[in-house]
């Protein structure tokens, strides 16, 4: 394996004193190191030398990406320093140790890479990939799927078990690290490079995996206490990146095709595309109790990625298919049939949202219960009318349930171009007016009225009045609508548009606020 000239300088650091001059390279380049001898005529690219100051060749060709580690100053050293990177070594040391010592270091890190291709050819564990970089790699590490659960971790000795790791031992993360992880923009789940970010006051270096653009996940390394992450590592980390990405392609965490066929042919239908035949059969066969969720984030979770915020709900509902829809939304097929028994299926659904509507700042519409997937479209609308009304009409929520919405979803398509008013009848036009200007709301005691079934004896206990005195009231409300109550199409239409109306200002206090 190939050190980068960072590296060696840190390891050499640990033990001499030393000055580093020129480009100290991160990449990952330099060859096993060689004695450098007097008669040298070339530097060979990418290729690292071990030798004294006073053994400088005195015609010597440079190669590109050529390192020194010499001991003792020279004044010759400059001519050097202008070409190539140079670890200086100040004396006193002893030249076969130093040698010997970036030998063992170069030795180190081509076992450790041996030992995870080892793995990977064995049973490819994430963890004993893990397990073996402890060797190469100070601090913790932790790799997290993209759904932000944890696949394998190592806990640093110099580190207090409660903060060794962003996630705790049933693999989720600490509340702390969620908020920040969500809340930095530094973590883009594009990114291909590892960067650094601080999470809950610990540094760590970051290396996302990422398979052909889609982020499967992110390898962590968090720094010992009082420490930062060195960008030294960085390269490393990609290396170990890569280890874990082919791990994860072994194990097939990757979306299976017929997944990805079925994600496909719902979003053409919730787009209303035409599907072909053999795709439409393919959807009728998937058979069972589902719904539909609409989702939309918040302003806090629009920093994040769809496509991070699908896999979440894929990850952490059994049995559902999501998708991105018209980029602002994430929707999904949810099966409740392994769920929960018949009747508890949706509470157990809410329960398995809530973190998730939590963590990411996000609102669900939920559809009625579908038999068959060839109707997504009818219950994507309904999750959709969940979702905006729900929004509207309760904007502390998370969670909105379609047949919540029903009813204010019907009266509102049944006005069409009117208004309320132009439906209301002379006599309920008397009672608005009476109420603008009287102490007692007729139009209140009404609709308590018609709500409790014409109750009179319930109606009186709601409104804290004497029986006598409410049906003194309502015989005065009966003179002045003109309308006999009795009649249930006349019932049916004053409560109608009583809802209309309700439902028309609280819509119309919420677009002015």
């Amino acid at each position: 394996m190939r050190l980068s000239v960072e590296l060696v300088a840190r390891e050499l650091a640990r033990s001499h004193r030393i000055r580093v001059h020129g480009t100290a390279g991160r990449e990952l380049a330099l060859h096993r190191p060689e004695l450098l001898e007097p008669s040298t005529c070339e530097l060979i690219p990418h290729h690292l030398y071990v030798g004294r100051t006073d053994q400088l060749p005195q015609r010597v060709l440079i190669g590109t990406d050529v390192a020194l580690v010499v001991v003792g100053p020279s004044p010759r050293l400059r001519w050097f320093r202008e070409r190539c990177s140079v670890i200086e070594v100040e004396e006193p040391c002893d030249l076969p140790a130093v040698f010997n010592e970036v030998q063992r270091l170069f030795q180190r890190y081509a076992h450790w890479e041996e030992s995870l291709w080892e793995i990977l050819d064995d049973d490819s564990s994430i963890q004993a990939l893990l397990d073996a970089s402890a060797s190469v790699l100070d601090g913790s590490l932790d790799v997290l799927d993209a759904n932000l659960r944890l696949l394998g971790q190592t806990i640093s000795q110099n580190a207090s078990r409660e903060r060794a790791s962003i996630a705790d031992e049933g693999g989720n993360l600490y509340p702390d690290s969620m908020n920040e992880f969500l809340s930095q923009h530094d973590l883009a789940m594009d990114v291909s490079t590892p960067f650094v970010m601080d999470v809950s006051g610990v540094s760590t270096l970051n290396a996302n995996l990422l398979d052909n653009g889609t982020y499967l996940g992110c390898l962590t390394q968090m720094a010992d206490p009082g420490t930062t992450c060195d960008m030294a590592d960085a390269p490393v980390m990609a290396l170990l990146a890569d280890m874990v990405l082919k791990a994860l392609r072994r194990l097939d965490v990757t979306t299976e095709k017929t997944k990805g066929d079925l994600r496909r042919s719902l979003a053409a239908l919730v787009a209303a595309e035409q599907l072909d035949a053999l795709s439409l059969s393919a959807l009728a066969a998937e058979r069972g109790s589902y719904v539909c969720l609409k989702m939309r984030l918040n302003s806090r979770g629009r920093q994040l990625p769809l496509s991070y915020v699908r896999n979440l709900v894929e990850g952490n509902l059994p049995d559902t298919v999501a998708f991105i829809h018209q980029r602002s939304y994430v929707v999904a097929f949810s099966r409740l049939d392994g769920l929960a028994p018949e009747g508890e299926r949706r509470a157990a659904l809410e329960r398995l949202l809530a973190p998730m509507t939590d963590s990411v700042g996000m609102r669900v519409g939920i559809s009625d219960h579908l038999l068959g997937l060839e109707s997504a479209r009818t219950y994507y609308l309904q999750a959709g009318v969940a979702l905006e009304l729900g929004m509207a009409l309760d904007p502390k929520g998370t969670v909105y349930r379609f047949q919540q919405y029903a009813l204010p979803e019907l009266i509102m398509n049944s006005l069409g171009e009117l208004s309320v008013e132009a439906y209301y009848t002379p006599g309920l036009r008397r009672l608005l007016e009476h109420d603008e200007h009287g102490s007692v709301s007729y139009i209140d005691t009404l609709e308590r009225y018609l709500s409790l079934n014409m109750n009179v004896s319930a109606t009186a206990r709601e409104l804290y009045l004497h029986r006598s005195t409410l049906i003194e009231r309502l015989s005065r409300i009966r003179a002045d609508m003109g309308q006999e109550l009795d009649d249930p199409k006349t019932r049916l239409r004053i409560q109608l548009l009583l809802e209309a109306r309700r439902l028309e200002r609280s819509l119309g206090e919420l677009s002015t606020t």
